[in-house]
Parts: C-alpha cells; structure tokens; sequence
C-alpha cells in the first residue's frame, strides 16, 4: 500500500535538482523553473524564511501507509505555509498568484517501504487522473515498440513550447494502438524540459455533460479565482462551477474567456495541454480546443489532442475534430499497427522462451499488430494456463477481438453478483468514479465498495488508481456493452440522483438523464431544464437542444410544454442550423401560452427570426397574433408596437402603416421601457422622413438616462436605431459615450451579436469623423463576432464599411475581398441601412478606373431609395455620384445630383451634410463661384465632426485654385488636405494631395515617420491601452497576444513617440477625435 501527498514537499523525500529562490515572492527564475526536473517550484512559500511543511502533512507521512491523503485531508495550505483563521484568512508569505499559477504544477510524492519517488501529476488536483503511469515506458515500464518515430515528433512539439513556439499535434488510431501511452510519455518529456501540463480525459458518457473536458482542465483555477477569474475571463467562471452565466448568446464569449484563463497561466510558463479519448469529449470543449488550435503559435503552448479516426459526419464533434485534424496537417500523428518483430517481442515478455514463427504471424493477423490486443492474447493464454512459447497457431487465431471480450465477460461472470455490480456502475459513471457514487449505484457501504475495486484491479478490469477507471477504454466499452438497456437506464438515473444529492452541477445529472427511459417524471424534467438554461446562459446551444428534446420527450406536464418549447426555439436559433424549426418550436409556445403577455415574448422571438431570414411580411403578421386573441395590456402594446416599426424602419416597403401609428404616441413621457421603445423608434421613422431635428430630439429623450439600455440591453434596436439618428445629426458628443457603454456591456455580457451590431455603429461614427483604421477596425471586428454567431452569416453593411475604409487605406484588394463576402443578395437590396456597400463599390470602381460602372452602381442605389421613399442623407454617395459622373464627362448629370444634393441638405441641415453639398457643388461649378461654394462648404465642415470630408473639400479647393494659375493661393488648402490626409489615416487621399502640390511647385513633407501621425493603428490601440494605466499582461489577454508581442510594439511606439516609458504615454498621445 502507498500514502500519496498532493501539494507540498515532505522533507525527509529528496528532490532532485532543487534550487534556492525568493520565498518572498513564491516564484523562482526562469532558470530555475526549467532545471527543475518535474515543472515544481523548487521550494514551497516559506513562512518566516524556514520552508518546512504544514504539521498535519509530517504527521500523516508518519502514519501506517494505508490511507491516501487528499488534498481535502491535509487542507489548501500546502504551498501557502500554515493556515491562518478567520474569515479574513488569507495565504501568508506568497504572492497572491502564486498559488494558481503553480497549482496545476504540484507534484505527487509517493512512499512505499523502503523506497521513495517523485513523480508529476498531471492534472489539476481534484480532476479525474487518467490512470496511466507517466513515465516512457507507461504502466508496465517497458519501453513502447515501433513508435520512435512518433515519440520524435511530439518530443519536438514539446521541446518547440519550451522555447516558446506553440503548436498542435493530433495522435489518430484505433482503440488499443496505443494512443494514451505516446501521451504519457509526451507528459514525462514536457515535464524533463520544465512544461506544465494540464490534462483530461474523455469519457464513454463524457459527451452530455457541457465543458466537462474544460471543467477537467482548469478546475483547479477555481480555488484561486483571485489571480486568474478577473474581468472579461470572469465569463470562466460559471463554466468551471457548472452554473449559468447570463447574458451569453454564443459560445464565443465564454471560450474567450476560458482561453484568457489559459494565457494567463501561459505567462508563467510553457504548458503541454493534453485531451485524451477526444472522440468522447463534449461540443463545447472541443470548441475550446479549436479556438486554442487557431492561436496557439501565438503562445509557448504544446496542444496534443488525441482521438480514434471517425466516420465522416453532420455532427458539431465529428466537424470540430475533423477541423482540428485538419489544422495539424504536418503534425497528424497515426501510430502503425505492430509490426511481426515488435509483436514477437511482446509476446515474449518478461524473459518468457520465444514463440514459433507460425504462432507470431496467426497472432499479427488476429490482432493486427494491435498493442493492446497482443497484451490480451498473452492474458488469454496465461488463464488457461499456456504461453505463447506452448501455444498452437491455432490456439492464436481462437483469440481474436471476440474472443478477448468473451475472456473479459467470463471473468466478471465468475465473480459475486456484488463485484461485477460495481464494475458496471463504473462503466455508468466513466470515465472516473468516485467510491461514493458507484456506492450509491449499488446500494453498498463505500468500504465494500473500495475492496470490491480493488478485486477487480487485481483482475485487470479496473486501474489501481482514485478516482476509478478501467484499465482501459476497450474494457470500458464491453463491460458496458453487456448491460441490458433496462439496468443501463436505472444505473443512469441512480448516477443522476447521486449527483444531485451532492449538488453537482445540473449538465453532469442531466448526461445521465440523457440515457434514461421516459417516464413522465416531473423532477426529470426539472433537472433536464434547468440544465438547459445553464448551457444556454454558457454558449452552448447544441447541448442545451439535446436536454430540452429530452425533457419535451419524457414528456412534461402541459401547463410547463410551453416553457420548455420557448428555451428549444432559443437554443435552436443559438445553434443557427435550422431557424424555421426555430420559429416553429416559439410560435408552438405561442399557441400554448395561456397568457397572452408570455405569449408575445415568443412571438416577438419568431419575428425577429423570420426578419434575420428576410421575411419582413411574416414577421409583421406574427407581431399581430396578440392583438387578434384579446385585449393587450399596454406595456405589451407599446413594446409589440414598437417592434413593428422597428421592422418597419429596416423595410419601410412593409412597414409603412407601423411607422405611421406611432405618431399617436409622440409625445409620451418615457416612463416605462415600452414608452422608451416606441419614442425611439419614432424617431427613426422621422429620421426616414428626413426630420432629422425632430429625429434628434426623440432619440435623445429616449437614450436619456440609459434607462432604454438597462431596460432592453444592448442588442435592442430601439437603441441602435436611436443612436443612429445621433450620429447622423452631428450629435457625436452624445451618441459615442452612450455608444461605448453599450459596447462594454455587450462584452461583459458575452453578447457577441449586440456587440458586432455596435462596432458596426462604431464603425458608422468612426467614418463619418475621419478615422480611416479605426473603421477598417471596428467593421472587421463586427464582422467576425458576427461569423462567431453563425460562420458564413452575411453583414452587407459592416463589409461596406470594410471596403469604403480599405479604398481609403490604398488596399483595393482588401476592399473588393469585402464586397465579394458582403452578401449583397437582390432580396437584401430593399433594406434601409445598405447604401455603404453600394457606395463602396461605386468607390471602388472609381479608383480602378471604371467610372461607367460605377455610374450604374449609383443609379441603382438612387432607384433603391426613391423606391423605398428614402428622405434621409445618411450615406452621403451623391458625393460619390459627382465625381464618376465628372470622370465620365458628364458634368449637365453631375451638376443634376449636386443640386438635388444641396436641396436635401437644406432641408436636413446639419453642418456635415449641409457643408458637404455646398463643397460638392463648388466641385461641378467650378470658376470663382465654384470656389466661393468651397469656402463656404469648407467653413461648415470644419464646425462638424467630418474631418475626411473637410480634407476633400480642402483638396477639391486647391485644385480649383491651381487650375485657376493661383498656384501659390492653393499651396495653403492642399497642405491642410495632406495634413488631415495624413491624420485620418486616408492614404490614397494623402497620395493625390502631395502630388497637387508638387504640381504647384512646393515641396511636400513625406509620409510620417515619428509623432502620433506614424504609429499603426496596432500600436496606436496598444499604446492607449497603456497609457490608461493597462499592464502588458492585461492588454495581451485583452488583445489575445503575447506579452512579448506587446512588449516589441510598444518599443516601436516609445521610438516613434520619443519617450522613454508608458508613464510618458499619455502626454505623447493625440487625443482621440
């Protein structure tokens, strides 16, 4: 019998390779840590300078070895010094991170008589330990056969981390190949060379349970939230406790913040991150594990996933380990079948004679050269009481797979009814088991239980190991294979109550329910939802679909069907497969609703689906089901009226009457969310009309507050739409805070689509103020949050704004890459905000030279807005207009769109567009009064937020001047066209008025090479990120880099700045516009 200490360090064990460090600090060198030979601090916090373990933990190395100490035995004190009291306890004599960073580094110190070692554990201490011994030679000790060449490989993957190059490798085979022992010794290599290693492992019921895989990994990360569950990774947190996280409406969120957990443990250190059995591990984890795939050669992080080949499938885990296999493609590691010599080998084991040449090959063909299989025909051999040096070839070929599971069923039939009990209740409850709940799937006191699994380890079945597992997954799967689906379902549902019993979370019982008969159990369909929700507020909406299929089918009470329809038509939407079962599963909850108020939520649901999916019309009549079945009250009418016309602003062709009935309500006080919603979007419909003043007006009284944000988040678009109206009023100085509030909660909420719709307004504000990178930034941004909520999901407008920025940046390529995603489809054109992506293209089209084109692409957005009654001047593209028609020689058409121009800006008056239609009628008029209209538009911009516009008008002025042979008068303009050229980051711009001036005879200033101007917008996001008081570790968890990739830019920064430190910062830096 052994004793086994997790944590610590005993004194009287001797460790190789210790060296002294700062007990202060309870962290060593670099140095330090990668000589140290098992990945350990070399010494544990000292207290007092004197580094001697708790009492309690000397007592009990002192005891009868015949208990194993956990963790919860000898307390949390064991790298932290003793244990202080009260409620204000807290560690002494180490830094606060200490702890969690080196936690998942603990060792197991392992005493038996007359020996002791030391030997890696790899896995957080409370998670399930695989079972496998660590070192090369795996359980056995003898060294693998055949697998040079594969070991080579993932040696050098550990080694690349050491050195801080991340990278992946993907091990693929057959149940039995041999898999988990590459794995091991992968784990004993990365520890040699000082990696950490977090490892889990997936089991036979392993997929129902949601982040079980994570929960195995980070678990630990929960007794020190302190150092590493901090801001945006706080998302973490309700994943590794198993509770819900409001707020989340895709997996993104959460995997982003689990993935910040990781950086942060990565900053101390390399880590090898090891997921075994990876066929049986749940959706949302391999997610993870893609996300890690996609940037670990960002991190010193050796990722070593490991799986048996699949079938090709429509599943989410058949496609995520299909797409992680495919980013290994250098690194897919396939372990041969044995060969005749290595099999030889095995067969003679232990010294035993050689066996015949005859009895070698029938064994290669029985087995084909599968370790585990070979291994299983010696067991074989031996119970009857023969060995490979006596056996017969044909003896060899009665052993195939069949016959091994049949040898495995004969010995657990031979056994008490008790025994073999215990062994299936662990095939229940794999892939690890606690004592206490196989006790419970028996009915027998624990101790019974222990020597039961102690029996059955002896045999073979089951690992010596706690918690308890099979020898391996092949024992697993035919153990459970044996159970009829009856007793299989009680098992399940007793694994179920045991867990609840103990309050685990409702995912890890509702994997067990998933397995059960239905019974029309009430509690059942409790659990089932309540874990639901939890995986719904996580991100993960494919399991919460299978709870909720489940529940639907035990089947539950009628009065609690519509509920749990209205959750199935949320994970469904979430899961984004099919958003018309989506519509149909709220719209079934709608009709069994008795009340009329939850009702209307579920509708509202399917509008907004049957909108998504370019159905204006259904979504309208959908919103008026309520109205049909009965009196309303008036919060649902306000609420279901305004939603109405917010689809009526979007599609003013079918929302026209919605539009018009709000007017009954202008002047409502907005005192309740309902009164809110409807003033904001009536001034969106004003906004329509071209009302911009009055437009302004409603939506200030509707954000006033933030009492629309709080009431409805940042996903509403009343919100959106009101912020709009703001924007296009010039009213910048109240829409971007208010704006910027929004986009923070969106993020802390985990609201990726409320947070992709505000970049995209982002981007909206950054244009129109002439930030050229910034909106390349915000519209890209927006644009990949919106493909995390469903990949290949279309943003026409955000591309838009992509390639208007992208134009001005010089990247045409980049701006036609845009459009070609843009998804511009015909059914789309008759939406209201998606002039930028027409105006982009006309753009586009212009700078290669095809004003014809471009000309059509104008023309046909002007047929678009006349079509759908349009009033407002939100995309300014008869700017864009004039000049392809001046390109083209066609000045009686461009002075036509620069009259109707300044007529429409009369009427929106607003100092932007009124400024630009005065300078874009100064373009087409040209002479003395063409240049008076300049200076006039010129004056106006320069009072509003338009700094782009304002450098094109100061360009379009100087030229008139050059070609008017007032060279020297336009010297002025152009050099203030190049310098807000230059500022607004608008390169093509910058380019056409360094040339005007030279052909004036001046000699231009070059791009800039120092000062704010030349930082890139990178440096420029990390340097602010700085100077607001951000750490290099905080900003690259917040960027996802590394603190070295930090470090190097702001070192660019301090040379372009030239400064000498972050404290500096601030003061170089421009404010931003």
């Amino acid at each position: 019998m052994r004793k086994v200490i997790r944590g610590g360090v005993v004194p009287s064990v001797t460790l190789p390779g210790r060296t002294r460090r700062d007990c202060a600090t309870g962290r060593g060198s670099r140095a330090e840590r990668t000589t140290w030979p098992y990945s350990a601090p070399p010494d544990p916090p000292c207290v007092g300078g004197t580094c001697a373990p708790p009492a309690d933990a000397s007592a009990e190395l002192a005891s009868a070895p015949a208990t194993v100490a956990t963790s919860a035995q000898v307390g949390r004190r064991d790298w932290r010094g003793p244990a202080t009291t009260g409620p204000s306890a807290r560690p002494r004599a180490t830094a606060p991170r200490c702890a969690a960073l080196w936690r998942f580094r603990a060792e197991r110190v392992e005493v038996s008589a007359g020996k002791r070692q030391v030997r890696r554990l790899d896995r957080a201490p409370d998670a399930p330990y695989s079972g496998a011994d660590v070192s090369p030679g795996g359980p056995t000790g003898r060294p693998m056969l055949q697998r040079e060449a594969e070991l080579a490989r993932l040696h050098a993957l550990c080694a690349a981390a050491a050195d801080g190059h991340g990278a992946l490798a993907f091990v693929e085979g057959h149940a039995g190949i041999g898999k988990t022992r590459l794995l091991d010794a992968t784990v004993a290599a990365a520890t040699d060379r000082g990696l950490g290693v977090l490892r889990a492992r997936g089991g036979l019921h392993e997929q129902g349970d949601a982040y079980g895989i994570v929960r195995q990994l980070l678990g630990f990360v929960l007794d020190e939230r302190l150092a590493l569950l901090h801001g945006p990774a706080a998302l973490a947190t309700g994943v590794l406790e198993g509770r819900a996280q409001p707020g989340a409406d895709s997996p993104f969120p959460v995997l982003h913040a689990l993935h910040r957990v990781l950086v942060t443990l990565l900053a101390d250190g390399p880590l090898l991150l090891v997921v075994d059995d990876a066929h049986w591990a749940d959706e949302p984890s391999l997610r993870l594990l893609d996300v890690l795939a996609a940037r670990v050669d960002r991190h010193p992080l050796a990722l070593l996933v490991a799986a048996r080949p699949r079938r090709p499938g429509r599943d989410d885990t058949a496609r995520l380990l299909a797409a992680l296999r495919a980013r290994a493609p250098d690194a897919l590691v396939e372990p041969a079948p044995l060969g005749p010599a290595a099999v030889r080998e095995l067969l003679a084991r232990d010294g035993a004679p050689a066996p015949r040449d005859d009895v070698v090959r029938a064994c290669v063909q029985v087995t084909a050269g599968n370790p585990y299989l070979v291994g299983e025909v010696v067991t074989s051999l031996e119970r009857a009481g023969r060995t490979p040096a006596t056996a017969t070839e044909a003896e060899i070929r009665g052993l195939g797979p069949a016959s091994i599971a049949a040898s495995l069923r004969l010995r657990l039939s031979v056994l008490p009814p008790s025994i073999e009990a215990v062994a299936e209740a662990v095939s229940i409850l794999a892939p690890a088991a606690e004592i206490r709940h196989v006790a419970a799937l028996v009915d027998r006191p624990g101790d019974e239980v222990a020597v039961a699994v102690d029996v059955l380890a002896g045999l073979g079945i089951l690992a010596p190991r706690r918690p308890v597992r099979f020898t391996h997954p092949i024992v697993a799967q035919a153990v459970s294979d044996e159970l009829p689906p009856a007793q299989r379902a009680r098992l399940h549902r007793r694994a179920a109550d045991a867990l609840l019993a103990e309050g685990q979370p409702p995912t890890r019982a509702a994997s067990h329910l998933l397995r059960c008969e239905a019974a029309g159990d009430p509690e059942v369909v409790a659990v089932l939802r309540a874990a639901a929700v939890t995986a719904l507020a996580q991100g993960a909406a494919t399991p919460a679909r299978r709870y909720l299929d489940r529940a639907l089918a035990e089947p539950p009470a009628l009065p609690d069907r519509p509920g749990l329809l209205g959750l199935l038509g949320q994970a469904l939407a979430a899961e984004g497969v099919d958003l018309d079962e989506a519509c149909r599963r709220f719209e079934e909850a709608a009709e069994l609703e008795p009340t009329r108020e939850t009702a209307a939520v579920h509708l509202e649901h399917a509008a907004r689906l049957r909108l998504f999916s370019g159905d204006p019309a259904r979504a309208l009549r959908l919103l008026d089901r309520p109205f049909a079945r009965g009196t309303v009250d008036r919060e649902t009418t306000l609420r279901l009226r305004a939603h109405q016309a917010s689809i009526g602003v979007l599609a003013p062709l079918h929302g026209r009457p919605e539009l018009e009935r709000l007017e009954q309500w202008a002047a409502l006080p907005g005192d309740t969310p309902g009164e809110l919603a409807v003033l904001a979007e009536l001034a969106a419909a004003r906004w329509l009309q071209g009302r911009i003043r009055d437009a302004a007006a409603l939506a200030q009284r509707a954000l006033a507050d933030g009492r629309l944000l709080a009431a409805e988040g940042p996903l509403s678009t009343g919100f959106n739409h009101a912020l709009h109206v703001l924007l296009d009023a010039d009213r910048h100085d109240l829409a971007e805070p208010v704006l910027g509030e929004a986009l923070a909660l969106a993020r802390a909420q985990g609201a990726t689509l409320a947070a992709s719709s505000l970049l995209g307004l982002r981007a909206v504000a950054l244009w129109r103020r002439g930030d050229v990178p910034g909106t390349h930034r915000a519209a890209q941004e927006a644009l990949a949050l919106l493909h995390e909520v469903s990949p290949g999901m279309a943003g026409p407008a955000q591309a838009g704004y992509v390639a208007l920025a992208a134009v001005e940046l010089g990247d045409l390529p980049g701006a036609q890459a845009a459009l070609d995603g843009a998804g511009l489809v015909p059914q789309l054109h008759d939406l209201t905000f998606l002039g930028a992506p027409f105006d982009a293209r006309a753009r586009l089209q212009l700078a290669r030279g095809r004003s014809r084109e471009a000309r059509d692409t104008l023309e046909e957005l002007a047929d678009r807005d006349r079509r759908l009654g349009l009033g407002h001047l939100s995309t300014p593209w008869r700017r864009t207009a004039v000049e392809a028609a001046l390109a083209h020689d066609a000045r009686e058409e461009a002075r036509t769109i620069a009259d109707e121009q300044l007529r429409r800006s009369e009427r929106w008056d607003v100092p932007s567009a009124r400024g630009l239609a005065l300078a874009t009628s100064g373009l087409v008029t040209a002479g003395p009064r063409g240049i008076e209209q300049l200076r006039a538009g010129i004056a106006l911009l320069e009072g509003s937020p338009a700094r782009l516009d304002l450098a094109r008008a100061q360009l379009d002025l100087g030229r008139l001047l050059r070609r008017e042979r007032r060279e020297t008068d336009a010297r002025d303009p152009l050099r203030a066209a190049l310098d807000l050229a230059d500022r607004c980051g608008a390169a093509t711009l910058a380019d056409r008025a360094r040339e005007e001036l030279l052909a004036t005879g001046a000699r231009p200033r070059g791009a800039r090479t120092s000062g704010d101007a030349a930082l890139t917008a990178g440096e420029r996001r990390i340097a602010r990120l700085a100077a607001a008081g951000r750490t290099n570790r905080e900003i690259a968890a917040e960027l996802v880099l590394s603190v070295r990739t930090v470090e190097n830019h702001l070192g660019r920064v301090y040379g372009k700045l030239g400064i000498g430190s972050r404290h500096e910062l601030a003061g170089a830096l421009e404010p931003e516009r």
